[in-house]
């Protein structure tokens, strides 16, 4: 799970980068038509730079108004992190801003009629570095995400012309972020105008002017070139074709590149984000310890039916015009507008017979704007699935494996203030499903689970502001382990600070009824398969097996002398006993 949720830390910091003497003149007029466009006083005067340092007084302010789903996604540490490779994307972000009329140069530094007056200094490092850490807002992420995922070279080429034409003539700055191989950056297109220009042997009959942070003024090799009928573009300043970088985002829109921003921000956007969806699968099957590509499905089911993409080993999932994206190894991520009640299925379909095969592993996570949803499953067998669903995730393995869940909301049904996330790690056979409802976390089944579950919070500080999820001692876990053949649903105690369990006791699904102390396996009976229950967990215990699969401690430990053993077990075959012959 670390190495999903790094890749989706690293995907939009946009960096600064060497840069290429391969360059062609071409029009001239080109730098008369930049400064018409504003490019002498609306370009920051210094360049961008590496190694960003950031006060306290600006990183508390960025921590207060990132989301839990943010904060554990990416950390606010992280985010500062992403200054490290240089400032592109706020340097951007704030030109397209102060031009385009949202805020002034002298909003971001007293006495400043333009931003070629501002100078660099310790507070102006900290504006800057604050917008460059606005990568880690959902709604940018999303709306960056769901731009390179559904849009290839030609509607890019076709955006690039369409704001330069707005920007011509209604004098709007729009923003551009591309990436490559290494690395990523951020440009301000001020502009477009027709032409010929030749480079490396290609023709372009356009010029998109740009305003980038990697020169301290408006210079022609820093334009990106296009060939409106091959669908062709080129970078001269790094040297980059359509062949070596991907355009990842094209928008005008200031709301987006402002949201949650430190100077007039705003909070609603323009660019919809409240539909889109992130899935990222990762498939692996250990060969001696390596991992290479098992075969998957991945289905999407809605009002339309049902839709399947298949995939074997590394090749990408094709589910539109577009592409899943190869981000590392057999990792496939896919960012897309998603109707309400949605269902996304994972099928592993491992057909090989190898005996070399040691495991075949799968993680499948979701990201929205307010959720974030993760499956993990070990040790599948053919025909094995994972399932998502608004609120909801279930899994289905015909063995017995093991398995994570994680739920993070912050529009979740069921939400207290202690808590934000919740986890169920453990084994099962048949199906288990998590859902997040109204009245709890409701666990079902249709054979049987053990499983280690906790509820986290976030860290708040006293200034409003959220920290991570840190394994700290200040930070409020509470945690059991469960053995159950039951539907069963999960509630905070908050008189004794403990996660209790409910069943529903005459199938109307109200989950009203406290488990008994001694009904081990959750069944709402307590007989002689509980006290075996408890002595195979005294026995797995004391050898030291299967620790996330035991019985629950406060309902297993009827001495209350905080150790499940055999005397727990006598005592469930007494009550037994004595309610048998009434």
């Amino acid at each position: 799970m670390k190495k999903l949720i790094s890749t989706l830390c690293s995907l939009l910091i946009l960096t600064s980068f060497p840069l290429s003497n391969v360059y062609a003149e071409g029009n001239p007029d080109l730098q008369a038509l930049a400064s018409s466009l504003g490019a002498d006083t609306d370009h920051f005067s210094f360049k961008n730079y590496r190694g960003a340092s950031i006060s306290d007084e600006m990183l508390s302010a960025f921590k207060q108004k990132i989301t839990p789903t943010e904060a554990m996604l990416n950390r606010p540490e992280n985010a500062v992190v992403s200054s490290k490779g240089g400032e592109c994307n706020a340097m951007a972000i704030l030109e397209i801003l102060v031009h385009n009329g949202i805020i002034s140069a002298s909003d971001i530094q007293e006495g400043a009629d333009f931003l070629c007056d501002i100078t660099f200094d310790d507070k102006i490092n900290d504006i800057l570095t604050y917008y460059q850490m606005t990568q880690v807002f959902q709604k940018q992420y999303l709306a960056i995400r769901n731009y390179w995922c559904n849009h290839d070279v030609s509607d890019a080429i076709s955006d690039l012309v369409k704001y330069g034409n707005r920007a011509v003539e209604e004098g709007k700055y729009f923003y551009i972020s591309f990436s490559w191989d290494k690395g990523a950056h951020a440009v301000v297109g001020i502009g477009e105008t027709d032409g010929s220009w030749e480079f490396n042997g290609r023709k372009y009959n356009k010029c998109i002017l740009t305003l980038d942070s990697s020169f301290d003024s408006f210079t022609e090799k820093a334009c990106i070139y296009v060939n409106t009928e091959e669908n062709t573009f080129y970078f001269p300043a790094y040297d980059y074709t359509e062949n070596d970088a991907q355009i990842t985002m094209i928008t005008g829109d200031e709301t987006l590149l402002n949201y949650k921003g430190l100077l007039s921000p705003s909070y609603s956007s323009d660019t919809n984000t409240d539909d889109l969806t992130e899935i990222e699968i990762g498939n692996y099957k250990f060969v001696n310890g390596k991992s290479v590509g098992s075969d998957i499905e991945f289905y999407i089911t809605d009002d339309n039916g049902t839709r399947t993409y298949t995939s074997k080993g590394f090749e990408p999932l094709d589910i539109t015009k577009n592409y899943f994206i190869n981000m590392i190894e057999t990792n496939k991520q896919y960012t897309f507008p998603a109707a309400k009640n949605t269902k996304y299925k994972l099928k592993i379909n491992e057909t090989s017979d190898d005996p070399e095969v040691d495991s075949v592993e799968a993680d499948l996570f979701q990201i929205t704007e307010n959720c974030f949803r993760y499956c993990y499953s070990i040790g599948f067998d053919k025909n094995t699935e994972i399932e998502f669903g608004e609120h909801y995730m279930s899994r289905y393995v015909p063995n017995y494996s093991g398995f994570s869940f994680h739920l993070l909301s912050e529009d979740t049904p069921y939400k207290n203030d202690e808590f934000n996330m919740y986890m169920v790690l453990g084994n099962n056979i048949g199906t288990i499903a998590m859902h997040d409802r109204n009245d709890g976390i409701l666990l079902t089944t249709d054979q049987k689970f053990d499983a280690f579950v906790s509820f986290e919070g976030l860290i708040k500080n006293d200034d409003g502001s959220i920290e991570a999820f840190k394994k700290s001692a200040d930070q409020h876990i509470i945690y059991c382990t469960l053995s159950s053949v039951n539907n069963i649903m999960l509630r905070y105690n908050e008189t004794d600070d403990r996660i209790a369990i409910f069943i529903d006791n005459n199938n109307d699904d109200v989950y009203d009824k406290e488990l008994e102390k001694g009904d081990a396996n959750c069944d709402g009976i307590i007989d002689a398969r509980d006290a075996s229950l408890i002595l195979s967990a005294y026995a797995r215990q004391s050898v030291n097996e299967r620790p996330y699969s035991e019985v629950n401690e406060y309902y297993c430990d009827l001495d209350e002398n905080g150790i499940i053993d055999a005397r727990d077990a006598t005592a469930v075959l007494t009550y037994y006993a004595k309610n048998s012959v009434q």
